[in-house]
């Protein structure tokens, strides 16, 4: 099983998986972050590429369960 470098997520990216957490897409996400639709993908990619995860359901999952050492600096 491939394990990232890193599951310290960024505090933007704790804020990506917060909004997904509570049923926001992308464009919803943006909107609420105040960021534009691809910055809000790019936040979402890293994220799960940390984590490990291949689907954003995963990288939910983890983050709704504490699986995570909280945001980086």
């Amino acid at each position: 099983m491939w394990r990232p470098k890193s599951n310290k997520l960024t505090s933007r990216e704790a804020e990506v998986l917060r909004c997904a957490a509570s049923d926001l897409g992308v464009q919803e996400t943006a909107e609420c972050l105040c960021i534009g639709r691809e910055t809000a993908k790019t936040h979402r990619a890293h994220a799960m590429a940390k984590l490990g995860c291949v689907t954003m359901a995963g990288a939910v999952a983890m983050f709704v369960a504490g699986d995570v050492n909280g945001p980086a600096g």
